[in-house]
């Protein structure tokens, strides 16, 4: 009985990553190790081996979705304002603070993005690199496990913008 149950657990184990992407490569070779980063998904940034930064002050944004849900009483992510000004004030304090950012979708709606915060956005970082990683083709097993209209197949995206009002200076 345990040899089917490390078999069973094994074969969706396997099933689960099948669907996953790892765009780790690409985003180590458009940002800089040791600099400080921002982004809507960290876990991309923790397997490029970018998440740590080298110098102190770096805002600290290891769950954007769950900072949302606490700077905004609750309330689901939401692309349009108002937004409590202590959290809009935060973010844009980190838009100036972190060197790139690395967004899933442009203005991503995990962040408060004010009128105020797009515009120094669109001011002061450009666009470095556009990162699309496909999700590799569900196979039968995974298409046992999962619904094939249930999982988007279409993959992932990063958008990496560096800041470049930092070497301005």
């Amino acid at each position: 009985m345990l040899v089917v149950a490390i078999e069973q657990e094994g074969s969706y184990a396997d099933a689960y990553l099948a669907i996953a992407s790892d765009p780790a490569a690409q985003l180590s070779d458009l940002i800089l190790p040791g600099t400080c980063v921002v982004s809507d998904v960290p876990t991309e940034l923790l397997v490029a081996n970018r998440l740590t930064p080298a110098n102190p002050g770096c805002p600290a944004l290891l769950d954007p979705f769950g900072s949302y849900l606490a700077f905004d009483d609750g309330a689901m992510p939401h692309p349009n304002p108002p937004y409590p000004a202590p959290f809009a004030h935060a973010w844009l304090s980190d838009l100036r603070a972190a060197n790139y950012v690395v967004l899933q979708a442009p203005l991503s709606d995990y962040f408060p993005w004010t009128a105020a915060s797009i515009a120094w956005f669109h001011q002061n970082y450009r666009l470095v690199g556009h990162v699309s990683i496909p999700y590799p083709p569900l196979t039968v097993m995974v298409a046992r496990l999962v619904p094939t209209n249930a999982v988007d197949q279409s993959g992932t995206d990063a958008f990496v913008y560096v800041n470049t009002a930092l070497s301005r200076g």
